[in-house]
């Protein structure tokens, strides 16, 4: 074998195999995590899915009424679990963490149950839709979050595992049948740029939803029908209504005074050419809004720095909640507030 003199080598070529050097020694670094990561995940779907999960008691009573007939469909996304945001940070508007992140998706529960027994009357609900749009966890996008969340992600996606199912375990002692529609979002994805190929299996919203799936097959619970995105969006029908769920980071822009509005309604124009549809759902922009045949979802999480610097509108906490009639599509809605004014 003959070696090469680098002190023979012209500057500029000296340069380049120190540059492609680097890169190698980055690709191998960043394999080496990946599957690392991989490693970790896989031991935990094996864990969560030899061990019983014990729910707490969040159930409410079940109701009777059997006259007009809707069903209701509650948005639940960007909750962010586990990140941490400072009150003194957000001009006083929001504080987060992992204790307010508990108080907030209890009441949630509770709140959609209470709407539909309580303020919502003369219906009878056959089931529930829950549409589980992305962004369950803060992630590791941003070295910032990775840096002050309250968890590793990890941890965190083994923690929340426990309240979201009592959640929803409460839904169906509530409404008897539930169908959850998972979507991934971006904060939950497993490397730092997004990517197109195998978008979903390498992100933790999907792992989040097939490990909850597992757990309540595990435990034989029938009254749930998981339909679990393997794309970026997912086609669902109630009655004769046409929806489109996905997280919503496919639109760009909206940082001028039309707001989210532009960005949505081109993509929701784009999004005509491949799919039939009457509503596109989506979360992503942490403002609760419904216009034309867009449904945009609230933020669990709430107002956060990044939305002080950038001076984005305060919205509160919330969840979008609305119902949905075999003949009118669409016939109300109610904003499922997280947290008292």
């Amino acid at each position: 074998m003959t070696l090469i003199d680098r002190t023979a080598l012209p500057a500029h070529e000296d340069h380049r195999l120190r540059r492609e050097n680097a890169s190698l020694r980055h690709q191998l670094k960043e394999a080496l995590e990946r599957a690392d990561r991989t490693l970790k995940a896989d031991a935990l779907l094996n864990a969560a899915a030899s061990s019983d999960v014990v729910f707490p008691d969040w159930a409410l009573k079940k109701a009777h009424n059997k006259k007009h007939q809707v069903i209701p469909v509650h948005l639940l996304s960007d909750f962010h679990f586990d990140e941490v945001v400072e009150l003194s940070q957000t001009n006083g508007r929001n504080e987060y963490n992992r204790a307010i992140a508990e108080r907030r998706l209890k009441r949630n529960f509770n709140k959609v149950g209470e709407v539909c027994r309580d303020y919502v009357k003369g219906f009878h609900y056959p089931g529930i839709v829950v549409c589980l749009l992305g962004d369950n966890f803060s992630g590791n996008i941003h070295e910032e979050l990775k840096n002050t969340n309250e968890d590793t992600i990890l941890g965190s996606l083994f923690h929340w595992l426990e309240p979201m199912g009592a959640g929803l375990k409460m839904l169906a002692d509530e409404f008897n049948k539930v169908t959850v529609v998972s979507v991934v979002g971006n904060h939950g994805r497993n490397s730092i740029k997004p990517i197109s190929k195998n978008r979903v299996r390498d992100n933790f919203d999907w792992l989040f939803s097939a490990l909850l799936k597992r757990q309540f097959e595990k435990a034989g619970d029938k009254r749930f029908h998981w339909v679990i995105a393997e794309g970026h969006k997912q086609p669902f029908q109630v009655y004769n209504t046409k929806f489109i769920a996905s997280h919503g980071d496919e639109a760009h822009g909206g940082s001028g005074i039309a707001s989210l509005l532009s960005p949505l309604m081109i993509q929701a124009a784009k999004l005509k050419r491949l799919h039939d549809y009457d509503y596109w759902l989506i979360g992503h922009w942490h403002q609760l809004a419904a216009f034309k045949n867009v449904r945009v979802n609230g933020a669990g999480k709430g107002f956060d720095e990044y939305a002080a610097i950038k001076s984005f509108e305060y919205q509160p906490p919330q969840q979008d909640l609305f119902f949905v009639s075999p003949q009118h599509g669409i016939t109300a809605s109610w904003p499922i507030f997280l947290e008292d004014k």
